[in-house]
């Protein structure tokens, strides 16, 4: 009886680590506005998985990733028009506004280059390999998904 008990505690606290998420702070998130797509077919990446078919579709598609993996702030970057609408549209405050600099004489700015991140998707499959890395310990993980990020952006936690 007593191997049982144990049995199910241990399945219950496994289980409630599996659900339960960290703390995350995105340093990688391109908006777009809708001049940015044009007139085209949704690009494919390298998985064939087909991106968002206009700029809204990809906003919100993204906002919901930061939800479901409780990405608590984002820093964005991309033409000043689609920072600014996302900014707008970001009622959960979680937006840190960037601009995605070409060279220093675009905005009148520093160069400062943020990779473009076009897939909403690849923001779970990120966290889910980060978490697969059996070498990182929990504080490792919790420093890179969201310690690090609060040292580097000087944010209180």
């Amino acid at each position: 009886m007593n191997r049982t008990i144990l049995v199910i505690l241990a399945f219950l606290v496994q289980l409630s680590l599996a659900f339960s998420q960290t703390k995350i702070i995105d340093m990688h998130i391109h908006s777009y506005s809708q001049s940015d797509f044009g007139e085209r077919e949704p690009s494919s990446d390298y998985y064939g998985m087909q991106g968002a078919a206009n700029a809204e579709v990809h906003r919100v598609e993204t906002f919901a990733a930061f939800e479901k993996w409780n990405i608590l702030k984002a820093m964005l970057s991309g033409n000043p028009e689609s920072v600014e609408e996302w900014a707008a549209k970001d009622s959960n405050n979680r937006v840190i506004k960037g601009v995605l600099v070409f060279s220093p004489d675009d905005y009148g700015l520093d160069s400062v280059k943020f990779d473009q991140m076009v897939w909403p998707y690849a923001i779970e499959k990120s966290i889910n390999f980060l978490n697969s890395l059996d070498f990182l310990t929990e504080q490792d993980k919790e420093d890179i998904f969201y310690n690090n990020a609060v040292r580097f952006l000087k944010l209180k936690d």
